[in-house]
């Protein structure tokens, strides 16, 4: 009766131990062929990570209107919409649209781009005498002032020379990013891909510094439960052939 007992409780620990086999099995195949499958270039939705797999919000988040389109830093990262547009060590201070061109203001340099959005050419503050660069805004001919340590300056047509100017400027300011947009930036940030979630549940890092000892646990249990099932099979095949005596 014992005997019939234990067969009872390996058969169910079988079972169970089925369905991880099954998921391990598959999993293993479509990591083998992610990119066949292109999983290396989808990342996973937001709600399917880990607390531990999330990135921390940005530490500096900035966002300005650049004619139809909206310039935003997030951390070091520039996008034009969600596009990402250039890398940026210091704070993004504005953004204007001029007649040929927008111009983009990060720290000490410009950048310049096309109607297209596109970077045509990134202009050093520092060479240009300026130092760095506050704010920018847009005279009412069309013309580039910004704002530095020197005071307001007003850039010439091919912003190759500054001069002083004085009075008041209605300088650009931040604009509200945009949820949705907000909610798309940081996935393409933070998020990881569909090979490496595969990967981190495949392998039980998923669940944090304890998910690889319960997978390493499993493996265990399925080769205890091999060892135990060929032993149990030998038993009751010895059973059989005494019965038959």
């Amino acid at each position: 009766m014992r005997i019939w007992s234990i067969w009872r409780l390996h058969k169910q620990v079988g079972i169970w131990l089925l369905v991880w086999v099954v998921w391990m099995v598959a999993s293993g195949l479509m990591m083998n062929h992610a990119p066949a499958l292109g999983l290396a270039e989808i990342n996973v939705r937001p709600a399917l990570l880990t607390v531990g797999q999330r990135q921390p919000p940005p530490e500096r988040e900035t966002t300005y209107q650049l004619g139809g389109t909206l310039i935003t830093q997030l951390d070091r990262s520039l996008y034009r919409d969600d596009q990402i547009l250039d890398q940026c060590e210091e704070a993004l201070v504005g953004a204007v649209a001029l007649p040929d061109f927008g111009v983009v203001a990060c720290g000490g340099r410009l950048l310049l781009l096309s109607n297209a959005g596109e970077i045509v050419e990134v202009t050093s503050a520092s060479d240009l005498g300026l130092g760095s660069i506050t704010a920018v805004a847009v005279d009412e001919g069309g013309r580039l002032l910004i704002r530095s340590p020197r005071g307001a300056q007003r850039a010439d047509a091919d912003l190759l020379s500054f001069t002083p100017v004085t009075g008041l400027a209605d300088w650009v300011q931040p604009v509200e990013l945009p949820e949705v947009l907000r909610a798309k930036l940081l996935a393409q940030q933070g998020g990881i891909s569909w090979a490496r979630w595969l990967s981190d549940l495949h392998s039980g890092r998923l669940f944090g510094r304890y998910g690889p000892l319960v997978v390493d646990g499993l493996a265990l249990l399925l080769l205890l439960v091999s060892v135990t099932g060929y032993l149990l099979h030998r038993r009751r095949v010895s059973f059989i052939h005494r019965d038959h005596r």
